[in-house]
């Protein structure tokens, strides 16, 4: 996640406004059940 945040800030990962609901739920999902994420991260998409 922090190199996501890095990579945003850097200018080097772009945003899209707007996303596929289904795509972002995906999204939550697997990283919540990720064991690799902390359960700092986890909170904050809850």
């Amino acid at each position: 996640m922090d190199e996501i945040i890095e990579k945003l800030e850097r200018g080097i990962l772009k945003t899209k406004p707007e996303m596929v609901i289904l795509l972002v739920e995906k999204l939550r999902k697997a990283v919540l059940e990720s064991p690799l994420i902390e359960q700092r991260i986890k909170k904050l998409i809850k």
